[in-house]
């Protein structure tokens, strides 16, 4: 969001929202002019009826969806202009509030292990004439974050960015930043090679050269007050955050002749499903 995967780059989006991806992010652009027929007025009225703090565009979609697939159809019947942007838009609203959540319970690896989040931004939109008047002031807003710029590469591209001497160590740091995610009660469905960054630090860390940042937790949840350590321990369990890195920085380094030294830390073991699940 502002932050793309490496930070403030005008080509990646607002990281916020996540989901409007398929743009590539807003550009500081007017939107460009279109005729906004009766059905999408209305059902961009309608959200006003029920509108509960925030959850008026919810029930909205229960009511046209009732599923959370967006491309799944519930009816012969294809879904309106109006329908499908209502429902991007709350999908939008739920990646900014999972990655606010998110850096907000890992506040104190901020700057460290995961970027300096600067400040929450809202950025006012024009709306459709013929809607302008209809609804709350939010509903006019893109909502993002500002992170700390990350100037340095993907893990991924180590092979083409470090000496070959450093993979190891990097992989090794990489991984233990998603442990300190899991001191934290953080689960993260979207750990992969391509969200994480490498870049050097800005003092002297006599320890390590390279700083390791992992990127993007809108796909993130924290763990629920009632849920059980079986539960919690079940998701982390299956989920593999660490294996997302260790196991598949392993196999890419493989095929480049680089033996990768990986020993998953068997942390949630006794939590993995058994033959009668």
């Amino acid at each position: 969001g502002l932050e793309g995967d490496k930070g403030l780059e005008g080509d990646k989006g607002l990281e916020g929202d996540k989901g409007l991806e398929g743009d590539k992010g807003w550009k500081g652009e007017p939107p460009q002019e279109r005729d906004w027929g009766q059905n999408e007025v209305h059902l961009y009225n309608k959200p006003l009826d029920l509108y509960d703090s925030k959850c008026g565009v919810h029930n909205q979609l229960q009511d046209l969806q009732g599923t959370d697939s967006f491309w799944k159809e519930t009816s012969s019947e294809k879904w309106g202009l109006g329908q499908n942007e209502v429902y991007l838009y709350s999908k939008c609203l739920d990646l900014y509030d999972s990655e606010c959540r998110a850096y907000d319970q890992l506040q104190d690896l901020q700057g460290n292990d995961i970027p300096r989040l600067i400040t929450k931004v809202r950025l006012p939109l024009a709306s459709p004439p013929s809607i302008g008047t209809l609804l709350p002031a939010e509903y006019g807003e893109v909502k993002g974050i500002l992170l700390e710029f990350i100037d340095g590469f993907t893990l991924g591209e180590i092979t083409e960015k470090a000496p070959e001497e450093a993979w190891q160590n990097i992989c090794d740091q990489a991984i233990r930043v998603v442990h300190s995610c899991n001191d934290r009660e953080i689960l993260n469905e979207d750990v992969r090679p391509s969200n994480v960054m490498v870049t050097t630090w800005s003092q002297s860390h006599a320890e390590n050269e390279y700083r390791i940042v992992i990127l993007d937790f809108a796909q993130c949840r924290i763990r629920e007050p009632e849920e059980s350590d079986e539960e919690w321990g079940r998701a982390k369990w299956v989920q593999d955050e660490e294996g997302a890195i260790g196991q598949v920085m392993k196999s890419r380094l493989k095929k480049v002749g680089f033996d990768l030294v990986f020993n998953p830390s068997l942390r949630f073991l006794e939590w993995a499903p058994g033959e009668d699940d």
